[in-house]
């Protein structure tokens, strides 16, 4: 027994005591930057200090802005005797517009128990979404959905709107964000960054580079890469057509849902089939509505299952089973 005896108040995980958000764990807020109120940057370092895990979707990552949670992203993050972090932090963001820094990137994907998964492609996927999940064990978990990215301006001083709801009082909210940001983890548009693979690291400044308005165009990916879900259906259904007997076949499709994709795909999958590299036409499909950059997407497709058919692509002896058809007509192969 303590002499005097004592109120037993919390039991601490790993010696932390962290200080509860000051707007509680189950009323909703709206922050504005407003004075007199809590703010943004205070509310987010307090609710780091007291979740299991942590879920983070910005456009901008840049050093000034993780200067702002650097001392408690380093306390919570920090191993235990048990040789195991004590949260899980997973961060999603993009090369959008160059605006994150290569530094900062690196420094949170450092972190024990984080994992940063970073889109390459700021044009295509222009994510605009900024949002902080934060997972209690308690089924006290709260989120924060607004403008700011991980910024010094937008932390501090910007004139940021965010609103927190909370899994207590508004569950069915804070349940679609959690599907969404998973969803979004699981889409391999993002692709797992290491700082300390060179190829990764180099990747990352070229594309930041590109899309800042730098000269760079060369097309960089971290590992093969694979169709999405919708783009798997159209790959079945081909498949399917030619089980059928049926060569030639029509894929019609919005602008931009990825038909050229599709075409290289689809010829990596008649390549692993017929075990050999047979005539197929990729690019040109030439009109004025395909671009370098989709050329450069359907190279990739390519190049990552079959190296040798490079020379077939610039020689210009690929020729596509799929006629494809756009919003402005059918384009179809030159000759």
């Amino acid at each position: 027994m303590a002499d005097p005896p004592r109120v037993l108040t919390s039991v601490l995980r790993h010696g932390l005591h962290p200080e509860p958000p000051q707007t509680g764990l189950t009323i909703p807020w709206l922050f504005t930057a407003g004075k007199g109120t809590p703010s943004l940057l205070s509310e987010l370092r307090r609710e780091l200090g007291s979740a299991e895990q942590v879920d983070i979707l910005v456009s901008f990552i840049t050093v000034s802005g993780l200067r702002k949670l650097r001392d408690v992203l380093t306390r919570v993050s920090a191993v235990g005797a048990d040789g195991k972090p004590p949260i899980r932090i997973r961060v999603l963001t993009t090369t959008y517009i160059g605006a994150t820094e290569a530094a900062a990137v690196d420094e949170l994907a450092r972190l024990p128990g984080c994992e940063v998964r970073v889109s390459l492609d700021g044009r295509r996927t222009r994510l605009h979404a900024k949002a902080w999940i934060f997972h209690r064990d308690t089924g006290f978990g709260s989120a924060y959905v607004g403008s700011a990215n991980l910024t010094g301006a937008a932390l501090v001083g910007g004139l940021e709107w965010t609103v927190k709801f909370t899994e207590r009082t508004q569950a069915e909210l804070y349940t679609r964000a959690i599907a969404h940001f998973d969803t979004l983890w699981e889409d391999p548009e993002f692709q797992h960054y290491d700082p300390d693979n060179e190829s990764h690291r180099v990747a990352l400044v070229r594309a930041l580079g590109r899309e800042a308005g730098g000269t760079q165009t060369t097309l960089v990916s971290f590992f093969e890469l694979q169709p999405k879900t919708y783009q798997q259906d159209m790959l079945e259904q081909l498949a399917n057509e030619r089980v059928h007997g049926r060569a030639r076949n029509l894929l019609v499709a919005a602008t931009g849902t990825g038909k050229t994709v599709v075409a290289a795909f689809d010829y990596r999958r008649t390549c692993e089939q017929m075990r050999s590299r047979p005539r197929c036409c990729l690019s040109p499909i030439a009109s004025r509505f395909f671009s370098k950059r989709s050329a450069r997407i359907v190279k990739s497709c390519v190049m990552a299952a079959w190296p040798t058919a490079q020379r077939h692509l610039h020689s210009g002896q690929l020729r596509s089973p799929i006629c494809h058809h756009r919003q402005l007509g059918v384009e179809r192969p030159a000759g």
